[in-house]
């Protein structure tokens, strides 16, 4: 089961690396496209640039101090939520 503490806490450290890994400008295009073309829960504008998985790894890595293990329910759970949080505050979880 996975929780809410370490959903925000990955969150906030894949927003880090979203506001590091783009320009301005293309971070602003990022959150334009988010709220536009990109609007459908599934999609992200960070993919328009980079693989944002790579991204999300990293976090996770930063935040748990291992690699996720997508096969396991939890960890999977974990990085869509964390995901869907910092999409939604336009990457300042």
């Amino acid at each position: 089961m996975t929780d809410i503490h370490d959903t925000i806490r990955l969150a906030r450290a894949f927003s880090s690396e979203v506001q590091e890994a783009f320009t301005a400008r293309e971070f602003r295009e990022v959150c334009a496209r988010n709220k536009t073309t990109h609007s459908d829960d599934n999609l992200c504008a960070t993919h328009d640039y980079t693989d944002a998985n790579l991204l999300m790894q990293e976090a996770f890595v930063t935040t748990f101090d291992r690699l996720p293990d997508l096969g396991d329910e939890n960890d999977g759970r974990l990085w869509d939520e964390a995901w869907a949080i910092a999409k939604a505050a336009e990457f300042f979880a």
